[in-house]
């Protein structure tokens, strides 16, 4: 009999990413980036956008990967609200590597909440999402092998 339990599913699913992101190519390079990394990702174009995501799916995210800079809301002011809604999901801001303005009010005002400096590659990605959400799981298939079987070949006859 199967079981119901969630449990099993999440042991072989790999975590969540929410990439939020105003910029269409940004957010776009960023999932890849995600993606390739062995990591699931789902993208928001904004923080009103990611946080009604967040609400329809709640404990579905295991981490958010916003921009600092939003055009409804900061990074901070996103870290703040999904906090108090999902305390077990994880926030990461994006910044530029020298924040400056606002983005930089915003760095010192969430000292607790890690930034990615742009520019950044996989290796700067996937360490800082291997330290706060674990690294990607392998999904091996139901039967415990983790390989598939062999295919046999074919007995030709000869005529």
């Amino acid at each position: 009999m199967l079981s119901l339990d969630p449990l099993p599913l999440a042991l072989f699913r790999p975590p969540i990413v929410l990439v939020v992101e105003s910029r269409a190519a940004a957010r776009s390079a960023t999932s890849r980036q995600v993606r390739a990394l062995g990591y699931e990702a789902r993208v928001a174009r904004d923080g009103r956008q990611a946080l009604r995501i967040l609400a329809q799916y709640p404990r579905l995210h295991q981490l958010v990967l916003a921009n600092i800079v939003l055009p409804d809301m900061d990074g901070g002011e996103l870290a703040d609200r999904i906090g108090a809604r999902e305390p077990d999901t994880r926030v990461v801001l994006v910044a530029e590597y020298a924040p400056i303005g606002k983005a930089a009010v915003v760095v010192a005002a969430h000292p607790d909440v890690p930034v990615l400096r742009k520019p950044y590659g996989y290796r700067e990605l996937y360490e800082i999402l291997c330290a706060l959400i674990g690294p990607p799981r392998a999904a091996l298939p139901l039967s415990g092998r983790a390989t598939p079987p062999r295919r046999r070949r074919p007995k030709t006859t000869l005529r």
